[in-house]
Order: structure tokens, then C-alpha cells, then sequence
């Protein structure tokens, strides 16, 4: 932009820089409370410009124990200070447009008592967090949290409104405890990007109180849910009902539950969840999002309703009974329809770091950071893996193995049939002309060419099927790189004979590290392929190049930590692009596409272990991916 143009407009930039500065001072300032005609609404708008679906978290029981309450004491600033607690978390809250968490128990102070035990320890627990917990909360990017659940009362009546009042104070949304029927009795409502989501918010009871407590005696102070055995059963249903109602009144486009309910340390639903859940289904719920069990429970779609029953605990000091295993929910909404359209799950470890001082860790990240790998010991990360499949059965169904390690698990409406259109990718394909003008291919390469473990089927399987009169030469091994290549097939490749040569070796080069039979530098590795081509008899054959397949996160093969192995890959994938293009060779890279596909479906239907496909439909993933590449 030229000077003159700022000298002619400058009181108007001025002025809009004013506008600016104002405007953000607005959205910062966070919560918009705004009521309907009949006052019976709060409302809270966030504002974003991302045009794609909306993506909300859910995390669990957000707890503190006596000891962790103990340990996270400054000395220095004489403060309590938790945010170690979500320290590798905290980016996936930042990264969502919103995001909910369950404050499982009230705010306290030094005089009136902190949680009073570690649970199991034969102690009366009685929980209370020094305020600093929600300041945590409320830095690591949650916005919401639900204070229906059993610990409401372990501070008594006060400890309630404390809880209400310092929450409200620092700007973190809640609902779930209320300080008069009035405010009980206003529908919550946040308003994301446009799409209004009523949130209803419900326990069964809190200890050492009876439901008749919160149903005759107090019952502008939570809402509770009873068993159908219960003699207000049908009252409690009928005020449900009603709060769905409305929730309908006030214009939600979408109803989102959260049940404080389930049996402790299973990872199964019970009668009681079931019950209520289709009570909440019936009634026009959209989403539940339930918790207490502090297990992982199973995630999803109940026709048109995402349910989540329990994400597990965040992060605390009770580990036993699989309490270490949990998860961040992420689910999306379509903007245009205001319709859940999928969800996820991100397994996480809750991970000692000091005595009684515990953090969540996404357990991908463990792997793909280097910096966190580092803080595990050896029986820190045998457990992860453990956890991790824990996570994933618990929760998706899933059964995976420790080392298909992914980031996220996603569950849909309906079932995805990935069958892979091999005949439409085809009649796009660069590679169309090499198989149409061949009568014979050799395909060259390592173990994903020559079917280890998938009882010999070569990724380039479903592909030369649709040929019936092609000739096939399969020159690999398992566990091969270029120089074993150079080494132990020049004969073989001399001989081959062929019309075309895929050529898709590469990536043990990287994995190995060895030098004696690896390419240790980009250099080296095109210098080692410009070698096997060398080779081919024919000099008028076509020659492909497919750059180094991917490996999963875990790989245990693997000399390199994933950051550096994933930075290699593309070099000596971008060192290949190079010399393909140089020699009027043609360059197909499938690894970007398969690695983009596993991280939206789960690795275990397409893969036999890290780096292999299976038999079904990994070699038809891997054949598509080429055919696209």
C-alpha cells in the first residue's frame, strides 16, 4: 500500500483502528448475557469466522484429591497453581471453538478444609478445591462446566454459592447449581458460531443427601435423576419434560444433556443410564454428555443423537481400577444443518510427573513429541499402550493393537463402507497409459510390495486384477532397502523384461539407520535408485518412483523418533519428486493420502501392524492412494 494513500486516509484508518481496538475489548470481555422476551433464557455468543463445522470438547470429572491438593502448593507465590494438570491438553481445547468440562466438587478455602481424602484410603471424602483449581480450568481454554454431580454438597449449602459465585466472577460458564428457582428455571443456552445450544444438566443426588433433599426440601439447587423404583420418579420425569420444553420455547436449534450418573470404575453402562438416556432421546435430546462412572464408556449415535456416556476421569490421583484412562470427546456440528454430523475420540494417560502431581496426556502425543516422550519412563509407557487400548475398546469398540497408535477414533451416524472406486480413480490416474500399454509390469520394492504377513498379496494387487491378460513380476522382499535391493536383485531385474517398473523402495532406509544398508542422505538415496534403474534392460520402458510408504507413530522398528522420522520421509520423498522429474520418470506419492485416511478411520481394519496392509482392504487403500497420488 503506497504512503499516499495513508496521508489522504489516515483519520479514517484512525478511526477504524479505534473500532478495532473496541471491538476486541467487547469479545474479550467473554460472557453476553442476554434474556428472552419472558426472561427465561441465558445466552452466551462466541464468535468465529471458520466457515467449516463447529468442534466442541468434552472432558470428564475434573477432581482433586487430598494429596494433589497438598502437592500443588507454591511456597514461593504462597499460592495453589494446577495448570501443570493441562499442560498437553490445553491445545486441543484452544483448537476446538468450544469447549466443556465437569467441575466435580465446590470451591473452598483454607479455614473451611480442602478434600479431605485420597479415596479408597478409608477416609470420609469430602472434596473442596482452593479457587485457583478454576482459574486452571479456566486458562486451559475451557469454557463450560457442569457443577450437577455427587460432591455438589461436600461444602454444605454456602459451599454451593461460593462455587456459583467464583466461577461467575473469572467468566466461566456453568449451570447444574443455582442459587433460587428462578435462575434454575432460565434456560441456558450458548450460542456458538450462530447455532443455539440449550444445555440441561442433571446428578443423581449428592452424598451423603437423599434426592427428597433436592426434590421437596432445596430444589432451586440442582436438578437430580432417580430410579424408576424410586416414588418420585414420575414428578422427576415430568420436570425433565418440562425443562425440554423450554429449552424448545427459548429457540434451541440443538438440546445437549448432562446426566451426572453410572456405576463407578466399569466401563459398561447401567440400567439407570439406559433408562435415562432414552428418556432424554424421547424427549428431543441432540447430545449427551454424561460422566461420573470415572471409567471410559461407549460413545455413539442413537439414530440422530450423539451419546457419550463417559469420557473418563481428566486427570487425578486415584489411578487404580483403570482411572488412569481417559479421553477428550470432540464432536461437530454442521453450521447449515445444526446437526451433529460425527464425533471423536483422542485416548489420553493420566501420567504421574511428581509425587501426587498428575497430567493428561493425549497418548499420540506422547509419541510424536519428543519433548513428552522424554518425561516417561519405561513402565509409564507400557501402561499408556495398555491405556490406549483400554480407551479405544471402551469407548469406539475398536480393538486395536499398542502399536497403531492414532490421534483420533471417530464414530458416526452410519457406518463408513470405504470400498475404494479403483475404476474411477483408474480412468483419472496418470498411470491409465502404463497399464493400459503394458503386457508386462515389475513392480520392485520392500515388504508392503512383496506381502509380509498378508499371506504374499502386494499393494498393487487390486489394481492388476482388473487385467486379465497383464503379466506380473514381483521382485521384493521383506525388510529390504536400496542397497539390499542393489545388492541381491540386479540379476533379477536385468532379466525381468518388463514394459513398465514401479519402483517403491525407500522408507526402511529411513527407518533403519544402518549404513551398511541404508541410504543415509537424500543423495545417497537417488544416487541408489538411479543404481536399480541402471538395471532395467529395456531402456524404453516406463519407470514410476513411488516415494517412501508411511509408517504409524508407534512403529517399533524405527531408529528415529517420529518428528524426525516424519521430516526424513519427505525429504528423501522430495529428493525423488526431483530426480523423476530430471529424468522424465513419473512420481507417484500415495503416503500423503494414507496417512490422512488412517487418521480418520482406524488402522486396525486396514493395516496388520504398523506399516503393513492387510490382505482386504489395505492393499485396495494403498492401490486407490497410488492411483490418486
Amino acid at each position: 500500500m503506497k504512503k499516499t494513500y495513508f496521508k489522504r486516509n489516515y483519520k479514517k484508518l484512525l478511526l477504524l483502528i479505534i473500532l478495532i481496538i473496541l471491538l476486541s475489548a467487547i469479545i474479550t470481555a467473554g460472557v453476553k448475557i442476554c434474556f428472552l422476551s419472558d426472561e427465561k433464557t441465558i445466552e452466551e455468543n462466541i464468535t468465529d469466522n471458520d466457515t467449516g463445522d463447529i468442534t466442541i470438547t468434552y472432558v470428564g470429572d475434573l477432581i482433586l484429591l487430598k494429596d494433589q491438593v497438598i502437592n500443588s502448593y507454591d511456597e514461593k507465590s504462597k499460592k495453589y497453581n494446577f495448570d501443570y494438570m493441562f499442560e498437553h491438553a490445553k491445545k486441543y481445547f484452544n483448537e476446538a471453538d468450544y469447549s466443556i468440562g465437569v467441575f466435580e466438587g465446590p470451591i473452598s478455602n483454607a479455614k473451611k478444609g480442602y478434600s479431605t481424602s485420597n479415596y479408597g484410603d478409608g477416609i470420609k471424602t469430602y472434596l473442596g478445591f482452593p479457587k485457583e483449581f478454576a482459574d486452571s480450568v479456566k486458562k486451559s481454554g475451557i469454557d463450560f462446566v457442569t457443577t450437577a454431580n455427587n460432591h455438589l454438597m461436600d461444602q454444605g449449602e454456602n459451599g454451593v454459592y461460593d462455587t456459583i459465585d467464583y466461577l461467575n466472577k473469572i467468566g466461566l460458564n456453568h449451570t447444574g447449581s443455582y442459587k433460587d428457582e428462578k435462575e434454575k428455571n432460565k434456560v441456558k443456552i450458548i450460542n456458538i458460531q450462530g447455532v443455539k445450544i440449550a444445555v440441561l444438566s442433571y446428578t443423581i443426588s449428592s452424598n451423603y443427601y437423599s434426592s427428597d433433599y433436592f426434590i421437596n426440601e432445596k430444589p432451586n439447587l440442582t436438578s437430580v435423576l432417580v430410579s424408576e423404583k424410586s416414588p418420585n420418579f414420575e414428578k422427576v420425569k415430568s420436570d425433565v419434560k418440562s425443562d425440554f420444553d423450554r429449552a424448545k420455547i427459548a429457540g434451541a436449534d440443538l438440546i445437549m444433556v448432562m446426566p451426572h450418573m453410572g456405576t463407578q470404575f466399569i466401563h459398561e453402562t447401567n440400567e439407570m443410564q439406559e433408562l435415562w438416556n432414552d428418556i432424554f432421546i424421547s424427549n428431543g435430546a441432540d447430545i449427551i454428555l454424561g460422566d461420573h462412572s470415572h471409567a471410559t464408556q461407549p460413545v455413539y449415535f442413537d439414530n440422530d443423537t450423539l451419546v457419550v456416556n463417559c469420557p473418563g476421569n481428566f486427570a487425578n490421583s486415584y489411578i487404580k481400577d483403570d482411572g488412569d484412562g481417559t479421553s477428550i470427546v470432540e464432536f461437530y456440528i454442521n453450521k447449515s444443518s445444526k446437526k451433529v454430523t460425527k464425533a471423536s475420540v483422542i485416548p489420553m494417560y493420566t501420567h504421574e510427573i511428581s509425587k501426587d502431581k498428575f497430567e493428561a496426556v493425549p497418548i499420540y502425543d506422547i509419541y510424536a513429541d519428543s519433548k513428552i516422550y522424554e518425561t516417561f519412563k519405561e513402565k509409564d509407557l507400557k501402561r499408556a499402550n495398555e491405556i490406549f487400548k483400554i480407551v479405544t475398546s471402551s469407548m469406539t469398540g475398536i480393538e486395536v493393537k499398542d502399536n497403531q497408535i492414532q490421534n483420533k477414533f471417530y464414530i458416526y451416524k452410519e457406518k463408513k463402507d470405504n470400498n475404494f472406486d479403483l475404476k474411477k480413480a483408474y480412468d483419472k490416474s496418470k498411470l491409465k497409459s502404463i497399464f493400459e500399454d503394458s503386457k508386462k509390469i515389475t513392480f520392485i520394492g520392500d515388504s508392503v510390495t512383496y506381502g509380509t504377513g498378508n499371506g504374499g498379496h502386494g499393494w498393487y494387487e487390486p489394481i492388476t486384477d482388473m487385467f486379465s491378460d497383464l503379466k506380473v513380476d514381483n521382485i521384493s522382499h521383506g525388510s529390504y532397502t536400496t542397497k539390499n535391493v542393489i545388492k541381491d536383485f540386479s540379476k533379477k531385474i536385468e532379466n525381468s523384461k518388463a514394459d513398465s517398473y514401479f519402483i517403491a523402495v525407500g522408507v526402511n532406509d529411513v527407518r533403519y539407520r544402518n549404513e551398511k544398508i541404508c541410504a543415509m542422505t537424500t543423495e545417497d538415496y537417488t544416487k541408489n535408485i538411479k543404481e536399480i534403474i541402471s538395471h532395467i534392460p529395456n531402456k524404453d520402458a516406463k519407470i514410476v518412483l513411488i516415494a517412501p510408504w508411511p509408517s504409524l507413530i508407534s512403529d517399533p522398528i524405527s531408529k528415529l523418533n517420529y518428528e524426525d522420522k516424519e521430516i526424513l520421509l519427505k525429504d528423501y520423498s522430495n529428493a525423488l519428486k526431483d530426480f523423476a522429474l530430471e529424468n522424465d520418470y513419473i512420481y507417484v506419492d500415495p503416503s500423503k493420502y494414507i496417512s490422512e485416511f488412517l487418521k480418520l478411520n482406524s488402522a486396525s481394519d486396514y493395516l496388520i501392524d504398523y506399516i503393513h496392509p492387510n490382505s482386504d482392504k489395505g492393499i485396495k487403500l494403498y492401490s486407490y492412494a497410488v492411483l490418486n497420488g
